[in-house]
Protein backbone atom coordinates (compact mmCIF):
# COMPACT_ATOMS: atom_id res chain seq x y z
CA UNK A 1 0.00 0.00 0.00
CA UNK A 2 1.44 3.43 -0.57
CA UNK A 3 0.18 6.28 1.24
CA UNK A 4 1.29 10.41 1.21
CA UNK A 5 3.12 11.42 4.73
CA UNK A 6 -0.26 13.17 5.24
CA UNK A 7 -2.06 10.46 4.89
CA UNK A 8 0.00 8.32 7.15
CA UNK A 9 -0.17 10.97 9.75
CA UNK A 10 -3.66 9.83 10.22
CA UNK A 11 -3.20 5.64 10.40
CA UNK A 12 -2.11 4.02 13.77
CA UNK A 13 1.12 2.52 12.31
CA UNK A 14 4.37 2.01 14.01
CA UNK A 15 6.90 4.25 12.01
CA UNK A 16 10.68 3.80 12.63
CA UNK A 17 12.90 6.19 11.02
CA UNK A 18 16.48 4.97 9.85
CA UNK A 19 18.93 7.27 8.65
CA UNK A 20 20.74 5.04 5.93
CA UNK A 21 23.32 6.72 5.57
CA UNK A 22 24.79 6.31 8.95
CA UNK A 23 23.05 3.00 9.13
CA UNK A 24 21.43 3.67 12.66
CA UNK A 25 17.23 4.27 13.76
CA UNK A 26 16.47 7.31 14.54
CA UNK A 27 13.16 7.85 16.45
CA UNK A 28 9.88 5.89 16.59
CA UNK A 29 6.80 6.98 16.54
CA UNK A 30 2.82 5.67 15.98
CA UNK A 31 0.16 7.52 15.07
CA UNK A 32 -1.80 9.05 14.27
CA UNK A 33 -1.08 12.83 14.80
CA UNK A 34 -3.28 16.38 14.82
CA UNK A 35 -1.36 19.03 13.37
CA UNK A 36 -2.25 22.60 14.03
CA UNK A 37 -2.35 25.20 11.28
CA UNK A 38 0.99 26.16 12.02
CA UNK A 39 1.89 22.49 11.34
CA UNK A 40 0.29 22.37 8.54
CA UNK A 41 1.99 25.16 7.25
CA UNK A 42 5.42 24.27 8.58
CA UNK A 43 5.72 21.21 7.10
CA UNK A 44 3.23 21.42 4.05
CA UNK A 45 6.08 20.81 1.34
CA UNK A 46 6.99 16.99 2.71
CA UNK A 47 2.90 16.04 2.96
CA UNK A 48 2.86 14.51 -0.54
CA UNK A 49 6.09 11.96 -0.07
CA UNK A 50 4.98 8.61 -0.78
CA UNK A 51 5.54 6.54 1.83
CA UNK A 52 5.17 3.03 0.90
CA UNK A 53 3.52 0.56 4.03
CA UNK A 54 4.04 -3.28 4.00
CA UNK A 55 2.93 -5.33 7.45
CA UNK A 56 2.64 -2.27 9.30
CA UNK A 57 6.11 -0.71 8.07
CA UNK A 58 6.40 2.58 6.43
CA UNK A 59 9.09 3.28 3.79
CA UNK A 60 9.92 6.59 2.54
CA UNK A 61 11.87 7.18 -0.86
CA UNK A 62 13.73 10.31 -0.67
CA UNK A 63 15.77 10.75 -3.79
CA UNK A 64 18.22 13.45 -4.02
CA UNK A 65 16.71 16.22 -1.89
CA UNK A 66 18.30 16.99 1.15
CA UNK A 67 15.98 19.84 2.09
CA UNK A 68 13.04 17.60 1.75
CA UNK A 69 14.71 14.84 3.78
CA UNK A 70 15.83 17.30 6.79
CA UNK A 71 12.30 18.45 6.68
CA UNK A 72 10.77 15.36 7.38
CA UNK A 73 13.18 14.33 9.79
CA UNK A 74 12.49 17.27 11.50
CA UNK A 75 8.46 16.28 11.58
CA UNK A 76 8.95 12.40 12.72
CA UNK A 77 11.44 13.62 15.25
CA UNK A 78 9.32 16.32 16.70
CA UNK A 79 6.43 13.87 16.59
CA UNK A 80 8.12 11.54 19.08
CA UNK A 81 8.86 14.66 21.04
CA UNK A 82 12.61 14.93 19.73
CA UNK A 83 11.52 19.20 19.73
CA UNK A 84 11.19 21.80 22.31
CA UNK A 85 7.75 21.95 24.44
CA UNK A 86 6.58 25.37 23.19
CA UNK A 87 7.55 23.80 19.28
CA UNK A 88 5.80 20.70 19.60
CA UNK A 89 2.74 22.38 20.85
CA UNK A 90 2.94 24.92 17.91
CA UNK A 91 2.49 22.41 15.55
CA UNK A 92 0.92 19.29 16.88
CA UNK A 93 -2.71 19.24 19.18
CA UNK A 94 -3.45 16.29 21.44
CA UNK A 95 -5.80 14.02 20.09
Amino acid sequence: MTLTVKELLNEYIDIDVYDDYDERIGIAFCGPAQLTSEGEKYFADVFDTEVDVFRDIAILHIEDNVKRLKMLKELFYALAGYCSIPQYEEWFKEA
